[in-house]
């Protein structure tokens, strides 16, 4: 094992979920992404509404993606409404070191720490671009003699 990486000792499911509490409310949070059994993707990242930091919480349950932004008080209640529900792993990016924590079958928690060699900083913009495999604003004679996209370059809603 790597000497900047270290497996913590064995924990009950109880002290897991604590530790990734504590770890998803750093006030150095980069990233942070959990599983649940089935389709359940959870994503959790800082950004900045309105010039103020708030922490961003996406819940993609297989069809649509849920999102909710919450200010640094509020989010110790929220995460441990989305901690209450059995997770399969969560892997947590601070600006110094990640954090991942995974579930066996048989409930007991497994964590590794690894430190960071150089500080991250994270990426507090808002709004992003959505990555289609289609590109949007760029007319395509075929598509639209199809019917996928209209004359001025756009996905209809429907086929999207």
């Amino acid at each position: 094992m790597n000497a900047d990486k270290t497996q913590m000792p064995e924990f009950s499911a109880e002290r897991a979920v604590e530790i990734a509490l504590e770890r998803l409310t750093a006030s150095d949070l980069v990233h942070a992404m959990l599983k649940r059994r089935g389709v359940d993707k959870i994503t959790i990242r800082p950004v900045e509404i309105k010039n103020r930091r708030m922490v961003q919480i996406s819940t993609f349950d297989g069809r649509k993606t849920d999102v909710q932004n919450y200010l640094p008080v509020d989010l110790k209640s929220a995460l441990q409404g989305v901690l209450s529900a059995p997770f399969r792993s969560l892997f947590v990016s601070t600006s110094t070191e990640e954090t991942q924590i995974q579930f066996s079958k048989k409930g007991r928690p497994m964590i590794a720490t690894k430190k960071r060699n150089a500080e991250v900083v994270p990426n507090l913009k808002h709004d992003r671009t959505i990555q289609r495999p289609l590109p949007e604003g760029t007319p395509d004679s075929f598509l639209q003699k199809i019917g996928m996209m209209t004359a001025d370059g756009r996905i209809k809603a429907d086929r999207q």
